[in-house]
């Protein structure tokens, strides 16, 4: 009898361990996303009225249009192509791999890429243009 019981606690002993394991490896797997948060990115008196600025958030990159004295925009500089980054151009966005273009405020103009590109939600709090990522 003291056998069946050890081969009970065993098995109940490699029953927990899976379980524990498994909620190991989903909490893993959970845990790859960064929190969403607000972040910082640039002084508002940094991007002249009507430009727009390149700026990185951690391995993101990202492109602050600023179209009048209080209004912002943040886009991604990922082009929706094959996943550049784009660059500013003078007044617009240009995709140095394809020659995909885009206005400021990330409106498509000309292909091969065949959407605008990604918006941030963003603020401006404090002077700081700040975005959730």
């Amino acid at each position: 009898m003291g056998g069946m019981a050890s081969t009970c606690c065993r098995r109940e002993f490699l029953g927990y361990g899976c379980l524990g394991a498994s909620a190991l490896a989903l909490t893993a797997c959970g845990g790859e996303e960064e929190p969403s948060g607000w972040t910082d990115l640039i002084r508002l008196d940094e991007v002249p009225s009507g430009s727009a600025v390149k700026v990185s958030a951690g391995d993101r990159e990202l492109l602050v249009h600023r179209s009048a004295e209080d209004e912002v925009q943040v886009l991604s500089a990922v082009c929706p192509h094959q996943g550049c980054a784009v660059e500013v151009d003078s007044q617009r966005y240009v995709c140095p791999c394809h020659d995909s273009q885009f206005e400021l405020d990330g409106e498509l103009i000309a292909g091969p890429a065949q959407q605008g590109l990604e918006t941030v939600t963003s603020r401006v709090e404090g002077g700081m243009v700040r975005a959730e990522l």
